[in-house]
């Protein structure tokens, strides 16, 4: 519980720091030349890495100590998981560029082959996180005993609920 306290400082400071409402934090209309969340052009990306490094730096230790990962398989793991984590990110960016660029496409009554292109492209994304999803499972049942993969399963869907609780609570706050 120490680290989801650490996690809601880490928020409250970030947000605080940025000037912004939680909702403007995690749903920024874009500019031109910006992505969502952190990118060459997009504003204070260095604060943001700064505070999803943190989370995935307390969530590696919390899953090691629940799962009682040894020290060895975990400096294998971590790795891999994070390289899925950052791919998993960059798919979620595009997945928004994306989406705004249907509700404009759909709010300029846009033609069908445009829509249909821009569906296309969803539907890539789609197809990427799936595939990661099934990497993430390949390499979760390559280092982790079976009772580990188990409380992994738990132990991921606990951490985001955990999350998710910090977010509303920060939310209920402003």
């Amino acid at each position: 519980m120490n680290r989801i306290r650490i996690i809601f400082v880490l928020f409250t400071f970030v947000l605080a720091l940025l000037s912004l409402s939680p909702e403007m934090a995690f749903a920024q209309e874009s500019k031109p030349g910006e992505t969502d969340e952190f990118s060459p052009d997009g504003q204070n990306q260095e604060e943001w890495l700064a505070l999803w490094t943190r989370i995935q730096k307390i969530r590696m230790e919390q899953m090691q100590s629940d799962l009682r990962i040894n020290q060895d398989v975990m400096n294998k793991l971590a790795p891999k998981l994070n390289e899925i984590d950052e791919k998993k990110r960059a798919i979620g960016k595009e997945r928004l560029v994306v989406l705004r660029h249907i509700k404009q496409l759909s709010k300029d009554a846009a033609s069908e082959p445009r829509l249909k292109e821009a569906l296309s492209r969803i539907e890539e994304n789609n197809a990427d996180l799936e595939r990661l999803k099934e990497h993430t499972r390949l390499i979760i049942k390559e280092y982790l005993t079976v009772k580990q993969q188990a409380d992994y399963i738990l132990f991921q869907r606990k951490f985001k609920e955990d999350l998710r609780d910090l977010i509303q609570q920060q939310r209920k706050m402003r």
